[in-house]
Formats: C-alpha cells, sequence, structure tokens
C-alpha cells in the first residue's frame, strides 16, 4: 500500500490505559448498556423492520445482540412447555454466552485500535514531537486508573 502525504498537518492524539483497567471499563460500559436496554433496543429496532443486513446492525453490540434474541426466540419456541426445566438452562447459557460474546468482541476491538494507533507511533521510548516527513503531530496521554 502507498502512502500519501496528508494535504493538511495531521494532529493525531491517543488516549493509552493499562489493558486490564481498559478491559475492566468496557465490562462495566456493557453491564450498563445491558441494563439501560440494550436488549429491549435491538428488538424495537427489529419489530420496526430494520435487519442484520444493514451495517448499522452489523456493529459489535447489535450484532451479538440480534444473534442472543433470535437464539431465544428459537429456544421459547422449540419447547412444549414454557416452564421446560431444560429451556431455562438453555436461556441461562444462552445470556450467560451472549455477555461474553459482547465482551470478547469489545475486548478485540480494543485491542486493534490499540495496535492500529502504535504502528504510528515514532519510536518506542515517546511519541510526542512532530514527524516532518508525513506531517502529524504525536501526542500521548495516559489515563490514571479507573476506579
Amino acid at each position: 500500500m502507498v502512502r500519501q502525504k496528508p494535504k493538511y498537518p495531521l494532529l493525531m492524539i491517543g488516549l493509552e490505559q493499562d489493558r486490564e483497567i481498559g478491559n475492566e471499563m468496557i465490562d462495566k460500559r456493557l453491564e450498563m448498556m445491558i441494563n439501560q436496554g440494550l436488549i429491549q433496543e435491538v428488538k424495537s429496532l427489529m419489530e420496526m423492520g430494520y435487519g442484520s443486513q444493514l451495517n448499522s446492525m452489523k456493529t459489535i453490540d447489535y450484532k451479538q445482540t440480534v444473534e442472543y434474541i433470535n437464539t431465544t426466540i428459537l429456544l421459547n419456541h422449540s419447547a412444549d412447555f414454557p416452564e421446560d426445566e431444560n429451556v431455562v438452562t438453555h436461556k441461562h447459557t444462552s445470556t450467560k454466552a451472549y455477555i461474553e460474546s459482547l465482551q470478547i468482541a469489545n475486548h478485540q476491538l480494543a485491542k486493534k485500535q490499540r495496535t492500529w494507533f502504535r504502528r504510528y507511533k515514532r519510536d518506542s521510548d515517546a511519541c510526542d514531537g512532530f514527524d516532518k516527513e508525513n506531517q502529524i503531530q504525536y501526542l500521548q496521554f495516559y489515563l490514571p486508573d479507573y476506579q
């Protein structure tokens, strides 16, 4: 791939966080999203006719939620009796798998973003400075520990 020089100088800012703390923050954000109605939001969108073929429904959180909703519907319709113990067990496993799939996908995206940004650092010591050849201003910040 041939890189073109930018027409104008760029300011590239990266916020860094310890990976484990960042993943913890992601998990708390996902928990909050689910508690605030992510599943209901996606169900509503699906009922309005927004299908999984749309780009907006292919984003990480929506994609996993659509799969979860579809799996739950299949489990509900596959049982003769809603109180069937096996269906309850499968629903619980499905919910746990859904949350884990959200976490894994978001952790992987964060890793891709860290890797992408790291490619643009000039050296391993510090990236503050101006890369005159590529006309990119590099700044690096480290976020304090998340409580």
